[in-house]
């Protein structure tokens, strides 16, 4: 377990390809006054390519402006295999308190993948209470986002990714007891043309 002890975040990845597995990262925390790269209280991505394979991810969150419970994905592409993230927060109720687990800020052609895993009782006070994808890609295969909960809109996922190659693709996954205060107790999607679809 590498845990930062609520005091800090743990990773902080800038390019290249990156694999982290079989690893448990605990209690990262990033506060509302610490200087540079924004949310994400266990990993903060600003670019490259990133793996997290056999992972448990728990305890994290963010503070004040900040967004992204677990990770803020900034940049590059992101894909998760096997892995659970849990108990994951933020403790703002605006656009910046968003994304109890994954905030998604990535450029309009790279991705985040969830393949077989879990995303569970992770709280936004603003919107997303598991993800709040703000561009990029969202794909969802054979994974279940379960008790997420956002005070505002969208208790599992927040898709608000305006863009003709950003969209929301979930297959075979289940989105269970999640819920919010406002509209969309399992997804609230505004993507635009990009568009929501959901594959059995």
């Amino acid at each position: 377990t590498i845990s930062g002890e609520e005091t800090s975040r743990i990773f902080e990845i800038e390019g290249g390809e990156v694999t982290l597995e079989r690893l448990t990262l605990a209690e990262g925390k990033r506060d509302g006054t610490t200087i540079g790269a924004s949310g994400g209280g266990a990993i903060y991505q600003g670019g490259g390519t990133l793996l997290l394979r056999d992972m448990l991810l728990r305890d994290n969150s963010v503070e004040s402006s900040r967004s992204g419970g677990a990770i803020y994905q900034d940049e590059g592409n992101l894909k998760i295999v096997d892995s659970t993230i849990e108990g994951s927060s933020t403790d703002s109720d605006v656009f910046a308190g968003s994304a109890g687990a994954i905030f998604v800020d990535t450029s309009n052609s790279n991705w985040l993948e969830l393949d077989g895993s879990r995303i569970t009782s992770s709280t936004a006070e603003g919107r997303g209470g598991a993800i709040f994808q703000n561009s990029g890609s969202v794909i969802l295969k054979d994974s279940e986002l379960d008790h997420n909960t956002a005070t505002n809109s969208g208790g599992a996922i927040y898709a608000d990714a305006d863009g003709s190659v950003a969209a929301t693709t979930i297959t075979e996954s289940r989105l269970l007891t999640n819920t919010s205060g406002s509209e969309g107790g399992a997804i609230y999607s505004d993507n635009g043309d990009a568009g929501l679809a959901l594959v059995s």
